[in-house]
């Protein structure tokens, strides 16, 4: 944009301003704030990026299905097909993926059978990326138990990332080391993996523990027991919100 145009759409009036970018889809309303700083403001002030959103539709996991299944009201634009996907045509009998984490119109699909985290997807948009295996995670050489989450801030960055957040060490079919099941969880500087929109990979990220531990593996280990038969239905839930997130992990306690 040009000075002109550019002294143009600093002159209009804030409140019409606001009128007008307000009836925007919420990606262009984000990518309006670059327009000029007047626009950036007019938007950060009537907190127009953070009111809530109008609900068109649900999606829904079916056992088999081979995508989430979409209920939308009437009028809403966005179908829910997730036909565009390379999976609806590679595996077409095969490899149904179901949504495992949601974030600001951002859809983080896995295996329905693997649990592994495939695609972040944009409904409205149809517009997709592939995720990389990421890598494992251990304590004392063993795998951890890991849950993939979504974060995507718009009104900072059109960029997403996807944090692989541990929960413990356990072998199902199998005894931990006894030293392994004393030590405290979580342990006092915890290692995850984050993808990255931007980089196009997953990166090693530490975080250091606040506060003192919840309790042993050990004892994690005896609370997911009680729940073993109602794993699948039993994924600890986030929210994200003022660039933090939340999550309610196995043990019931909460990670920030």
């Amino acid at each position: 944009m040009g000075q002109y145009e550019d002294n143009r759409a600093a002159s209009l009036p804030d409140d019409l301003l606001a009128d007008i970018v307000g009836r925007l889809p919420r990606r262009w309303l984000a990518m309006s704030r670059s327009v000029c700083k007047a626009w950036q403001a007019t938007i950060d002030a009537r907190r127009l990026l953070l009111l809530p959103l109008r609900l068109d539709g649900i999606f829904l996991n079916f056992t088999h299905h081979k995508f989430p299944e979409f209920f939308s009201r009437p009028w809403t634009p966005v179908t829910g097909e997730m036909n565009f996907l390379p999976c609806a045509y590679d595996n077409p009998e095969d490899d149904c993926c179901e949504v495992q984490d949601h974030c600001n119109g951002l859809l983080l699909l896995q295996d329905a059978l693997t649990q592994i985290p495939n695609y972040v997807v944009n409904p409205a948009t149809r517009r997709w990326d592939s995720l990389p295996d990421h890598p494992s995670i251990d304590v004392m050489g063993v795998n951890c138990m890991t849950t993939a989450y979504l974060v995507c801030d718009p009104t900072a960055s059109l960029h997403y990332e996807v944090f692989n957040i541990p929960s413990f060490p356990c072998k199902i079919n199998g005894h931990l080391d006894p030293l392994l099941e004393e030590s405290e969880w979580p342990q006092a500087t915890c290692t995850m993996h984050v993808f990255s929109s931007r980089t196009r990979c997953w990166e090693p990220r530490s975080f250091h523990r606040d506060g003192d531990a919840i309790g042993t593996i050990g004892e994690m280990k005896m609370r997911w027991l009680q729940f073993t038969c109602s794993w699948w239905w039993m994924r600890p839930r986030a929210v994200y919100w003022g660039e933090t997130l939340y999550v309610h992990c196995y043990g019931d306690f909460l990670m920030r």
